[in-house]
């Protein structure tokens, strides 16, 4: 991973409102009640158990391969699987992110961030390390090609 990603979050789930002006909840997005709310960034914990800064929380991973994990569990899948060979580099136990890893494999962007790719889940692939390396090598000499 480049220097410039390191603490860089990854949104596991996708606030609905990370971007609201003050009075409105970053993560329901709905508009803000009660003392202070100009200054409050979400809603306070209600009786329905829901607390927005919570669930926020519960959403951010700065971990790629924590992200990846999270989302074949969430798929309902049993493994990682390489997506170019095919071979399967871990398993997951019984959906859960707790894992068996069979082979090194990497967190790699489908889409280089240099090319404009972003440091999202969807643009997130699992590759194991031979085919990462691979890829790599092709991007730098293509990288190279364009900067001359």
């Amino acid at each position: 991973m480049s220097k410039s990603l390191r603490g860089s979050i990854i949104y596991l789930e996708q606030p609905k409102a990370p971007n609201a002006h003050p009075g409105k909840c970053r993560w329901c997005g709905t508009k803000l009640i009660g003392a202070r709310k100009d200054i409050r960034r979400y809603c306070k914990p209600d009786r329905e158990g829901r607390d927005c800064a919570k669930e926020l929380k519960k959403s951010i991973t700065w971990n790629t391969r924590y992200a990846l994990r999270w989302l074949a569990a969430k798929e309902g899948k049993k493994e990682l699987v390489c997506v170019d060979c095919g071979k399967i580099v871990e398993e997951l136990h019984r959906g859960s992110i707790a894992k068996k890893t069979f082979i090194e494999w990497d967190a790699d962007h489908d889409i280089p961030l240099w090319k404009g790719g972003s440091h999202t889940l969807d643009n997130l692939r699992v590759r194991c390390r031979r085919d990462h390396k691979i890829k790599t090598a092709k991007e730098a000499n293509e990288r190279s090609k364009i900067k001359k």
